[in-house]
């Protein structure tokens, strides 16, 4: 989607998820919880999270607990956006009840980085795996460590009711090292000094290792307006670019920001200077002799006389 605003363009893109930034945390469960999981914009916001298992049909098959003999029932998620390498959930279930016919209780869990909810392979284990029967009400808590995150990824929760069992619970986080993760735009530059008629060039550093930027927000101040008609990546995918034509002379500047569902980003600006450009005459002496009449810059000289030609900038503007 593109929006132009006087000299700003506004264009979505890269847009992976629906983070949720605060309140209303809804788990998903049943035959599509894996695929739907809500994505939380940092693993805190579970923390003193109380909530119950669903009493649900299990996830599509394959169940991805590592744990040994395990299977998968009333299993419900939460997908979250790393802030730190490594952090702990603690559960703590209360007032379990046995599935019909059953007399155990407690709940299973595992954190999980997931490229495809449908195959075995595409679930990868960030933590230990829990799963423990019981034979009372309230199971003591367990805790989830996870290892090895990168900040900016998304991870998946999965709790699971052991035998079917169906248990309330609440959820603490430790999380000493999380950060806002708010995405960095850095290095944006181009052309400057230019000239009114030149077409230029700006970019932005890319990083898909920085948490995403869904939303480039760009502006040229006095000097130009954007010609784009969106924003582009450079043709080493490590930029984020766009086109300005340039209208007036005088002193402008242009600036990116963006946001993802989470956090804004920082909006760096680059200015610009923008004059006419003045060149002395350049004076050709040529002796026509007999050959006449000649070529010159594409002119046909047939006798002597000062003759002119428009020189173009590299930046496209004639002198």
């Amino acid at each position: 989607m593109l929006r132009l605003l006087h000299s700003l363009v506004v264009i979505i893109m890269l847009v992976p998820f629906a983070a949720i930034a605060q309140q209303d945390i809804i788990p998903s469960s049943g035959t599509t919880g894996c695929d739907n999981a809500p994505v939380l914009c940092t693993l805190d916001l579970l923390d003193g999270f109380m909530g119950e298992m669903e009493n649900s049909n299990p996830d599509a098959p394959p169940c991805p607990l590592t744990c040994p003999n395990t299977v998968c029932e009333n299993n419900i998620w939460f997908s979250f956006i790393a802030d730190a390498a490594n952090m702990d959930i603690t559960v703590d279930p209360f007032d379990c009840l046995p599935a019909a016919g059953q007399g155990t209780t407690g709940i299973q869990g595992e954190v999980f980085q997931i490229s495809d909810c449908a195959t075995a392979a595409g679930f990868t284990s960030v933590s230990n795996c829990f799963s423990q029967q019981y034979n009372i009400a309230d199971p003591p808590a367990f805790t989830l460590n996870l290892n090895g995150l990168v900040p900016g990824g998304i991870y998946t929760v999965m709790f699971d009711g052991f035998s079917n069992s169906i248990c309330s619970f609440t959820i603490s986080v430790d999380n000493p090292n999380g950060t806002t993760n708010e995405p960095d735009l850095t290095n944006l530059g181009g052309s400057t000094p230019v000239c009114p008629g030149a077409t230029v060039q700006y970019c932005v550093d890319y990083d898909p290792g920085l948490p995403t930027v869904d939303d480039y927000v760009w502006t040229v101040v006095d000097v130009g307006v954007i010609i784009s008609p969106s924003p582009y990546f450079n043709p080493m995918g490590t930029q984020v670019c766009v086109d300005v034509l340039v209208t007036d002379t005088g002193s402008g500047s242009i600036s990116v920001t963006g946001e993802n569902d989470c956090f804004p980003a920082n909006e760096p600006v680059f200015n610009i200077t923008s004059d006419d450009i003045i060149v002395d005459p350049i004076t050709d002496t040529i002796c026509l002799g007999s050959g006449i009449p000649i070529t010159w810059e594409g002119q046909l000289i047939f006798g002597g006389g000062t003759f002119y030609q428009p020189l173009t900038s590299y930046l496209g503007c004639d002198s």
